[in-house]
């Protein structure tokens, strides 16, 4: 019979995880190609340089702060307008004419997306140009001390997320066998090669979507895989933000539930989740208002006061400062009380959501008497630090619960909405 496999086995996965990261520890030069490696000096001040993309814009700032940029290369955007931040859109047809005269113009590549990126280096592979992927251009980053002044996804995601998972490398791949399903398995290895190169095949190869709103197999928070919900839950949601994943367990459980306990240190977002509730109660028999606790805090391991942080941007997050996660952005400070799950719940709760911008360690330590008395369902974002992808599982596993573990990727397009269900 003939097999046909669409995924690597977790064993030929490790050994690509292990060959990648010896080639690249014992020379590090090995990341880059041999032109970038045999050139004297900054390379990106010494060369004309044609960017593949137009999305990653911070780093295009960046880079257009430090070298010559003469064109983006974007065949959509260059339809519609001339040029962006006083740099010439031009077409894939008029990148090739110009570097196949020009051959000592190096392109930098990018593009986070699996088609975008084979286009561009399909191109670049075809007429021979010296190119450089995203994982080399971040590198090359830090090799010349070149800052992003504003969030960057691909900086962010970048040299951070690769040094912690070059350096950790033996434990991320013991770590493999705890979880519970062979695809969690692969997601979770395929991860791992994804921060090691930032080559978005082994990210698209497993992602899984987020799903519809309704309880269904992949559906990001509530995933049927691992999860299943009767009429008494008690949700408890860390990070509530507006109330999104609210509606979503409403949804999920028809609204038959218990209680509902909700964390959400910022008042304006406070403000829509009681918006919301008012909006839902037309859909649902049940009375919301009394069945849900608005808990205006953050949740931590204990209670205190702490500093945070926020952005206009909602995809930067907004975090206590003292979780450690943090990006290079300006943050507007303010200081918000924090309590824990153990001491602002009945510690009845049946499913926890931690999604907490960086502090779902300190969240699960503030709810182990929960979790030794109720077993709660629960689902944990491992995308926030380097480190989360690790020491979360490694916390639950370690704490001899008897749970189950699964892992799925679910963004297609970026390293996010990477989490763990425990049940």
């Amino acid at each position: 019979m003939l097999e046909l496999n669409f995924f690597k086995s977790p064993e030929m996965l490790k050994k690509e995880i292990t060959s990648i990261a010896y080639k690249i520890s014992s020379d590090s030069s090995a990341i880059f190609p041999n032109w970038f490696n045999d050139t004297d000096g900054v390379v990106f001040e010494k060369h004309q340089l044609i960017v593949c993309g137009s999305v990653s814009r911070e780093e295009i700032r960046a880079l257009a702060r430090t070298g010559n940029i003469v064109a983006i290369v974007d065949d959509e955007l260059s339809k519609k307008l001339e040029w962006i931040f006083g740099i010439k859109l031009i077409t894939t047809s008029e990148w090739i004419d110009l570097v196949s005269k020009r051959r000592e113009i190096i392109s930098l590549i990018l593009v986070s997306t699996l088609n975008s990126t084979r286009h561009f280096i399909r191109q670049c592979v075809q007429h021979d140009f010296k190119f450089l992927t995203p994982i080399q251009i971040l590198l090359a980053f830090q090799k010349y001390e070149i800052k992003t002044s504003s969030y960057g996804v691909l900086s962010h995601f970048g040299v951070n997320f690769f040094e912690y998972a070059l350096k950790n490398v033996d434990a991320l791949i013991s770590q493999c066998d705890i979880f519970v399903d062979e695809y969690s398995k692969i997601s979770y290895l395929n991860m791992i090669l994804y921060k090691l190169t930032l080559n978005p095949i082994y990210l698209e190869t497993i992602a899984v979507g987020r799903g519809a709103l309704r309880l269904d197999y992949n559906n990001y928070c509530f995933d049927k895989s691992y999860l299943n919900f009767s009429d008494d839950e008690v949700y408890v949601d860390c990070g509530a933000f507006t109330g999104d994943t609210l509606q979503a367990f409403l949804v999920a459980v028809k609204g038959e539930f218990r209680h509902i306990y909700t964390f959400e240190p910022d008042l304006k977002n406070n403000l829509e989740i009681e918006k919301r509730i008012a909006t839902l109660q037309q859909y649902y028999l049940k009375p919301l208002k009394g069945a849900i606790s608005i808990i205006k805090k953050g949740v931590w391991s204990d209670e205190r006061t702490l500093e945070f942080l926020t952005s206009a941007d909602h995809d930067l997050g907004a975090h206590i400062s003292q979780s450690g996660f943090h990006v290079n952005q300006e943050f507007s400070k303010s200081e918000v009380p924090v309590t824990s799950i153990d001491l602002a719940t009945n510690q009845d709760a049946t499913f926890i959501k931690y999604e907490v911008e960086g502090s779902e360690l300190e969240a699960l330590m503030g709810s182990i008497k929960t979790l030794e008395r109720k077993k709660p369902k629960l689902m944990i974002a491992v995308y926030h630090k380097p480190e989360d992808i690790l020491t979360l599982p490694k916390y639950i596993n370690g704490l001899d619960l008897g749970y189950k573990i699964g892992f799925r990727q679910h963004d297609i397009f970026k390293p996010d909405a990477t989490n763990i269900y425990c049940y």
